[in-house]
C-alpha cells in the first residue's frame, strides 16, 4: 500500500525581514529603520540579515490601528 503524502500545513513565520515588515504595514523601509532605532521594533541578526519578530510586527500594527481609531481615520478596504 502506497504512503499518503502528509497534508501541507501552513507554518506561521516567526521572523520577518525589514522589507517584509514595511510591505505588511504599508510603510517605507526607512520608517521601519526609524522604528528600530527608536526601539519600537526589536531585531535579531543572522549574518547580514536583520530580522524582526512577528510579535513586534503585530504590536506595532495594533498601535497604528489604535492611533487611527483615536484620530477617527477609517481603516482602508484594499
Amino acid at each position: 500500500m502506497a504512503k499518503q503524502p502528509a497534508p501541507k500545513q501552513k507554518v506561521e513565520k516567526l521572523l520577518y525581514r525589514r522589507q517584509e515588515v514595511a510591505f505588511a504595514l504599508g510603510l517605507s523601509v526607512r520608517s521601519i529603520d526609524a522604528m528600530i532605532s527608536d526601539q519600537r521594533l526589536s531585531t535579531r541578526r543572522f549574518g547580514k540579515c536583520i530580522m524582526i519578530p512577528a510579535a513586534d510586527v503585530r504590536r506595532v500594527c495594533d498601535e497604528i490601528l489604535r492611533c487611527d481609531m483615536l484620530q477617527g481615520v477609517a481603516p482602508s478596504r484594499t
